[in-house]
């Protein structure tokens, strides 16, 4: 019996250091999952600002937002149905980074310089006017964000 006792310790030894190393591995998958899916994000967020720059290639398209800077008014429907398009992208990559750091997956460095960037741009009346016309189309975090910028 206590040669069948000492087995039995064993085995709970064996079982305790079992779920040790195997609560260690999970917490290593988990690590690199979470580490996976900062870079993934990131990855999206750069491919959808290529996306977003690729307007500013169209001289077309930048005497476009020079003109709708001076005098958004003066636009043509199709003009402002064009700029809007673009505005609104940059809202929803704006979004999505925000929506991201919220989330965890990307960190407040990645966050405060896609902020910055927007800040920027939403200094600019057609970004403004733009956004107030769309912007119940937004989740309500996002919409207090952007509101804090212009009070």
């Amino acid at each position: 019996m206590e040669r069948l006792q000492k087995w039995a310790h064993i085995a709970e030894i064996t079982g305790a250091v079992a779920v040790v190393v195997s609560l260690l591995y999970v917490g290593y998958q988990v690590r690199e999952n979470t580490t996976a899916m900062q870079s993934q994000t990131e990855i999206n967020l750069f491919s959808l600002s290529t996306e977003l720059h690729a307007w500013y290639r169209d001289p077309v398209f930048v005497d476009l937002v020079a003109r709708a800077n001076a005098d958004f008014d003066a636009l043509s429907v199709a003009e402002r149905m064009q700029l809007e398009r673009f505005v609104m992208s940059g809202m929803d990559l704006w979004a999505y980074a925000l929506k991201s750091f919220r989330r965890g997956t990307i960190d407040e460095e990645e966050w405060l310089a896609w902020n910055g960037f927007f800040s920027g741009e939403f200094e600019s009346d057609p970004w403004r006017r733009i956004y107030a016309q769309y912007r119940h189309g937004y989740a309500d975090s996002f919409r207090q964000h952007v509101d804090s910028l212009v009070d």
